[in-house]
């Protein structure tokens, strides 16, 4: 049995195309909810309680421990190559409920309205290591039961004063602090401050340039 992928989801309501054209007889969601229900539900997707009048401003709230326990799970079991790789990731969506998530990008070939991510994976599986979610958030929220409290104002500190491309940066590459490991990212994730920075916490980190790539190595410090 396969997982067929029907494109958007109230395909896999009501009468199925691949029964008028192949014969036979689907199995659709109809008998297992109803496409309202569904809706329903999915307004309401939440993995804690946010009341509206506790104060807390992250956009992300009621999703955020899924957030954090794949971050913390996304190289538990996976050996980790020597290369990284560092980008970001759109993810296409138009809904009115994730607004405050979504940013406008009409370079995109999947639409003009995405939601973010800034990714970093591993070379050789391909598997996401670590991620973080472009919102309006405090490092707090993004990094509460993925790290010691410790660490996360240590790491607070440190990043006070950079820019906002080397907060996501650092942030991102926080998982891999001291495991010497090659960081490749476009020129958009890089600058002079950056890989000193990166260099500081022993990662070396690779630029790709439009004649080829040139790699900044710990011999060249």
């Amino acid at each position: 049995m396969a997982l067929i992928d029907k494109g958007e989801y109230w395909n896999y309501w009501g009468e199925q195309v691949e029964d008028s054209i192949f014969g036979g007889s689907s199995v659709g969601l109809d008998k297992v909810m109803k496409l309202r229900r569904f809706k329903e539900l999915r307004k309401a997707f939440s993995f804690q309680c946010v009341e509206a009048n506790t104060g807390n401003t992250d956009p992300a709230a009621r999703i955020r421990p899924l957030l954090n326990l794949l971050k913390v799970t996304g190289s538990k079991y996976v050996e980790v190559g020597r290369d990284v790789a560092l980008d970001e990731a759109s993810i296409a969506c138009r809904s009115k409920f994730g607004k405050p998530l979504i940013v406008y990008n009409p370079m995109k070939p999947t639409g003009k309205y995405h939601f973010r991510i800034y990714m970093l994976c591993c070379a050789t599986s391909w598997i996401s290591l670590n991620f973080r979610l472009h919102c309006v958030s405090d490092i707090t929220e993004r990094l509460d039961g993925v790290t010691f409290p410790e660490e996360i104002r240590a790491l607070n500190e440190e990043m006070a004063e950079s820019s906002s491309i080397r907060k996501c940066v650092l942030e991102v590459v926080r998982a891999l602090y001291g495991t010497r490991r090659i960081v490749n990212s476009d020129s958009y994730y890089t600058s002079v401050q950056l890989l000193l920075a990166l260099l500081y916490v022993s990662k070396a980190c690779t630029r790709e340039e439009p004649y080829g790539k040139q790699a900044l190595t710990f011999l060249d410090m």
